[in-house]
């Protein structure tokens, strides 16, 4: 089966796409979320690049397991070097792999901010937060772009529901 790889700074709307798209798909998948991973499997884990990297790893790992046994898989992973993405690629098969670039400014991201990690950020709680102090690279490779800035949830799953439909299915 395939992995659908969201990838976007924090409050992009990875995972509020990828939960509206649970509700609305009319077939089974699995949702792998870098942020449960990072709780669970990977909880001594901080947020270096090298930390980063074991976090995509560990994630790409699981989706290819699942997909391995027959599951779409929806990945939402931060995942913001374009080396993390590729080493992700590599480990699912590149064929398949399928990146989408949840896009929105960083400003909006700091309007949204539901895990207050901005707030954190800026009051000196937290560094090295992808878009600020540490690099979010733009995917120039992505299959699909999702701009949550300018396009509602709902619009987005639509958009990414045709995606699938066309390319997946």
């Amino acid at each position: 089966m395939k992995t659908i790889w969201l990838t976007g700074i924090s409050a992009a709307g990875k995972s509020t796409i990828a939960n509206l798209f649970r509700k609305t798909y009319k077939g089974s998948f699995i949702i792998i979320d870098g942020d449960a991973i990072r709780k669970t499997i990977n909880a001594h884990l901080g947020f270096t690049n090298e930390d980063r990297d074991k976090n995509v790893e560990t994630a790409a790992r699981i989706c290819k397991m699942l997909n391995d046994d027959g599951h779409l898989v929806v990945a939402t992973i931060s995942s913001p070097l374009a080396k993390q993405r590729e080493s992700a690629k590599k480990i699912i098969g590149k064929e398949n792999f399928f990146l989408v670039y949840v896009a929105c400014s960083i400003e909006a991201a700091i309007s949204r901010d539901p895990k207050n990690l901005y707030s954190k950020y800026y009051s000196g709680e937290i560094v090295n937060m992808a878009g600020l102090d540490a690099p979010y690279e733009v995917p120039d490779d992505a299959n699909i772009t999702l701009n949550t800035e300018y396009f509602t949830p709902i619009q987005s799953v639509k958009t990414l529901k045709l995606f699938i439909y066309k390319n997946i299915h």
